[in-house]
């Protein structure tokens, strides 16, 4: 929609003849209307980035889309006023005092901002679309190559060390509670669902708003074994679109198991 907007009004603007030059540039009247169409488009579409990044938690998302609709609101109004007044002097110029140079840089920066919320915007509907909404602990990575998982079965990258020597257990009073304390203290990240022993979570990335999901499994230990009132903690972390993730959810996974035992202090070589 930018780019038809640049290239229209390259193509509409046009100088008036030397009796009635005002030394203003002009737009052809059959634009003018489209025009303020072009800009209730593109404010639309900054709009639905703004609802995703607030779902997704991607907050430059969410500020980059709020800056857009202002210049997308800002534009069209100022378009429709001109057709109600019939000055349709730099319509809808990004700069009207500018020259020729700047206001074609400024419409390349728009364009480039147009780009930037559009990549926002897809990535946003791909996370959404692929939602996986863990209602309990996963059975495996499902082949993805940005996954780290720590569990009895199928452990791989940094949980194949973690359960090298047996499996961590925990004190279970408040377990969960640090869990879920851990989890939204990350920054950009929310529990998604909680349950009495099952905790999923999404993290979104700063810059373009990939979402990683990450779950975890609280298992008590046997009442009549030596490590009552303890529990299991199984934890797995993915991405939900792509395959490299450049390790992000394998240091994840570290970052979490050593915040529990630096809470509690112990570790034990065993598994309930």
């Amino acid at each position: 929609v930018t780019f038809c907007w640049v290239k229209q009004d390259n193509m509409a603007v046009e100088k008036a003849s030397d009796e009635e030059s005002d030394g203003h540039d002009h737009l052809r009247p059959e634009f003018i209307r489209s025009r303020s169409i072009l800009f209730s488009c593109m404010a639309v579409l900054a709009l639905v980035e703004l609802i995703l990044g607030i779902i997704n938690v991607h907050w430059l998302g969410v500020i980059t889309s709020i800056l857009y609709l202002f210049l997308c609101v800002y534009y069209g109004l100022k378009t429709r006023q001109a057709i109600k007044t019939g000055n349709d002097t730099q319509v809808g110029l990004l700069c009207p005092n500018a020259g020729p140079r700047m206001s074609q840089a400024l419409k390349g920066l728009f364009v480039s901002f147009s780009a930037l919320l559009g990549i926002f915007l897809i990535i946003a509907i791909a996370c959404l679309a692929m939602n996986p909404h863990w209602s309990e602990f996963p059975t495996k990575c499902d082949g993805n190559a940005g996954c780290t998982r720590v569990a009895p079965s199928r452990s791989n990258r940094s949980g194949e060390d973690i359960m090298k020597d047996g499996f961590v257990t925990f004190p279970k009073e408040k377990l969960k509670y640090d869990i879920i304390y851990w989890i939204q203290n990350q920054g950009q990240s929310e529990v998604a669902e909680e349950q009495s022993s099952f905790v999923s979570a999404q993290f979104t990335s700063v810059f373009f708003g990939f979402i990683d999901d990450f779950g975890v499994e609280i298992q008590d230990c046997d009442p009549n074994s030596d490590l009552n009132g303890y529990s299991s903690v199984y934890a797995q972390s993915q991405l939900r679109i792509g395959k490299s993730d450049f390790n992000v959810n394998d240091e994840r996974i570290k970052d979490f198991y050593d915040h529990l035992k630096q809470m509690y202090g112990t570790k034990y070589t065993t598994h309930c």
